[in-house]
């Protein structure tokens, strides 16, 4: 009996260095400092456009623009970079807020946008999500409390601009679904409509899919315990929120973009957002664009789209 005990004991003991270990993997906040190497995209679907992707960057960097904070609700400083519009003019200034994927960071997923949107009329706020970059926080918590601080970031604006300045937000992964759970949080008028490019429907949703397709981990026990940890270490749990649901219920406009070849987020998270969504709404799927490369494969039409989304939605409050 005791030689049985001695064996569930460290059974569990080593289960449960296991799951923190899994927990640290997934939630806790480590430094990418790879994530803007673009020579290292050696067998990477980004690899084709390195000359693209450099040039994106390099503007990025060497634009006028200076570092920008504001305070989360839970007290963390925020930080984002702030482009403010070429030719400013009162009746037609727009603010664009950008917000990044999982590990990775603003000047990598928008290093083909921001440029397009600065010159063409926009403030541009690129955004640190929080745990990522110049931003505070320990845990990542797939757009969950980071929907929160994408209203923070509105105010901000609002703070700076006016009341009346309208505001668009355009994510990427992760970030495609912070700005659709924050249309679920009380946001002022002034945000005219959403742009969601590979978004997932729920972070236990994805969570489970990642975890099946490259761990070949299927238990639904071990993502229970991950949001057992969430809840007693972060205070958020990975259940109860869900983009479909908040979709279903906000009339905010909102353009989908996602690749038919992602292997990350499938294609289809976008086609259940979107056939959820009971605002005025398009979605765009493009053939051969892997995560996040809608921009890339086909520039003309993903640029007519935000250009046809912009005039209709941008002058209206």
């Amino acid at each position: 009996m005791k030689i049985f005990l001695f064996f569930l004991g460290a059974l569990i003991f080593v289960f449960t260095l296991i799951m923190i270990g899994v927990f640290i993997y997934v939630f806790v906040r480590r430094n990418n400092k790879t994530v803007d190497d673009i020579d290292s995209y050696e067998d990477n679907f980004l690899c084709t456009y390195k000359d693209v992707l450099k040039r994106g960057m390099k503007y990025i960097v060497e634009a006028e623009h200076q570092w920008v904070s504001t305070e989360s609700f839970d007290g963390l400083k925020l930080s984002a970079r702030f482009y403010p519009c070429v030719k400013p003019n009162k009746k037609t200034e727009k603010t664009i807020i950008l917000f990044h994927g999982y590990r990775s960071t603003g000047s990598r997923d928008f290093c083909s946008a921001v440029q397009m949107y600065h010159e063409n009329g926009f403030n541009v706020l690129l955004v640190d999500q929080r745990s990522h970059g110049k931003s505070e926080g320990k845990l990542i918590t797939f757009g969950i409390k980071e929907s929160y601080d994408a209203v923070s970031w509105v105010e901000f604006i609002l703070d700076r601009f006016g009341e009346t300045t309208p505001v668009f937000f355009s994510g990427l992964s992760m970030g495609a679904s912070t700005v659709m759970m924050a249309a679920d949080r009380n946001l002022p008028n002034n945000v005219r409509g959403i742009i969601a490019d590979c978004g997932f429907t729920s972070p236990a949703e994805i969570i489970s899919l990642v975890a099946a397709r490259n761990f070949h981990v299927k238990s639904k026990l071990i993502i229970r315990i991950l949001d057992i940890m969430c809840k007693l270490v972060g205070g958020f749990t990975i259940y109860g929120i869900n983009t479909e649901e908040i979709l279903a219920k906000s009339h905010i406009p909102i353009l989908f973009f996602h690749g038919a070849a992602d292997s990350f987020v499938p294609c289809n998270m976008s086609i259940r957002n979107h056939k959820a969504a009971i605002g005025e709404k398009k979605i765009y799927i493009v053939d051969k664009a892997e995560h996040g490369g809608s921009f890339l494969v086909e520039p003309e039409t993903v640029s007519g789209a935000l250009r046809e989304f912009f005039e209709r939605y941008g002058d209206i409050l």
